[in-house]
């Protein structure tokens, strides 16, 4: 399962094509100092880090209970 996929009911909160991921949090884009974004790094290629971040295979067996902020957090690395 990618990170698209475990997210899903979140991600279909945003009004935006992609939301910021700010202190392991998924937020509104929109109205969020881009410095701010762990997918911002100085460019404006933030959407492709989303994108790669969407395809990340996600390591959790689907039946159990997860705290998706702390998951997140921990996983984001895994695109930098």
């Amino acid at each position: 399962m990618k990170n698209k996929d475990f997210y899903k009911k979140e991600l279909a909160k945003f009004n935006t094509p992609s939301p910021a991921l700010v202190n392991g949090k998924l937020v509104e884009c929109l109205g969020t100092d881009c410095i701010t974004c762990d997918f911002y790094q100085g460019d404006n290629d933030c959407g492709d880090r989303y994108e790669e971040w969407l395809n990340v295979k996600v390591d959790v067996d689907e039946n159990e209970e997860v705290d998706y902020e702390k998951y997140v957090k921990e996983n984001y690395e895994k695109v930098k």
